[in-house]
């Protein structure tokens, strides 16, 4: 059976997790041939591979157009992360249950700890906030510790498991601190942050989602969040409401789907990136103002992160994550291979 799940070059604990916690809780199923199996991510869309039978268990939509054949005799959709996946994608209403990382909490030494054994606000970033970004700068100005989502998916997933707060700009930071009991706090780096997933997820657990914005942690990133429409990108949205949301994402689709897409994203790319903006940083006459005014959006999202450190956090109810627990696992118990 092919496990498929999003892989980033860089890694990702949010997808890399899918690499070890199936086999946990499916022991010798991946033996099997003909079959695909999407797991937890932004994954149930138009890039998974034909196969005779695909099983979809906990994914979202949000980034990509949906699967073309949708709903004939290979499909087995067991259950997706939440309401927004299932009126995107025409599913039945039973369909949405929530992400499947909260399987993470029926495994022992993932267990959440006692209050007294966690310690520390953290900061996960959404891994394309890497890079171009200077987040582990901006968390030691603000004392806080920054933790990055390219390491090794249980180291992450512990640190996660032990702080006090985690100040979530990745999803599945706030996914996992919430099934260990971690109380979180929702930000966002930039317009790639999408509005459709966070809020699929926080529905599914009855949670709000009220994130709060972080200025640029460089001149480059910001350049490049002005671009992320062209790219085809910009996810995030100040109108949470479901038909708002459900509107942008259908028109994002359709816009990925358009032949201007791909040549208005080389044009963000090759011309406007690649030749103004990263070779301004090393043009001599250039090259100290923007390092001023890198340093000034340093302490501007220093200020940011300590204002989302001190909000209280978030945290569903004990109930609810005890039911969608059971669910979850009632549903991966019944599968037929």
């Amino acid at each position: 059976m092919l496990l498929h799940y999003y892989r980033d070059a860089r890694g990702n604990f949010g997808d890399d997790l899918n690499s070890w916690l199936w086999e946990r809780l499916l022991p010798g199923a991946w033996m099997q041939d003909g079959t695909v199996f999407c797991g937890v991510g932004t994954i149930f869309d138009d890039l998974i591979p034909a196969a005779r039978r695909i099983v979809v268990f906990s994914s979202g939509a949000g980034y990509s157009p949906p699967p073309k054949g949708l709903g004939g005799p290979q499909w087995q959709i067991v259950c997706v992360r939440g309401p927004l996946t299932v009126a995107a994608l025409g599913l039945a209403p039973d369909a949405a249950v929530t992400d499947g990382a909260l399987l993470l909490a029926a495994l022992p030494d993932f267990a959440p700890l006692a209050e007294s054994e966690r310690h520390g606000a953290i900061f996960v970033p959404h891994h394309e906030a890497l890079g171009i970004g200077a987040w582990p700068q901006v968390c030691a100005t603000a004392g806080i510790e920054f933790v990055s989502p390219c390491q090794d998916s249980r180291h992450v997933i512990q640190r996660i498991r032990s702080a006090r707060l985690v100040i979530a700009d990745a999803m599945h930071a706030a996914i996992v601190a919430d099934a260990m009991g971690v109380p979180w706090v929702a930000v966002r780096t930039s317009r790639e942050i999408s509005t459709f997933k966070w809020l699929d997820w926080t529905l599914s657990m009855q949670v709000p989602y009220e994130p709060i914005d972080l200025p640029c942690s460089s001149v480059t990133e910001g350049a490049r969040d002005f671009l992320l429409p062209l790219y085809g990108r910009r996810y995030a949205l100040k109108d949470f409401a479901v038909p708002a949301v459900l509107a942008h994402y259908r028109a994002l689709m359709r816009y990925k789907a358009s032949r201007a897409a791909p040549r208005l994203r080389d044009i963000a790319n090759g011309l406007f990136f690649k030749r103004i903006v990263k070779p301004a940083r090393s043009a001599p006459g250039l090259r100290s103002i923007l390092d001023r005014v890198d340093r000034k959006q340093i302490e501007l999202a220093a200020a940011g992160l300590s204002r989302a450190a001190a909000r209280r956090g978030i945290l569903s109810d004990a109930a609810i994550r005890r039911a969608r627990l059971a669910e979850l696992q009632h549903r991966l118990s019944s599968l037929q291979w």
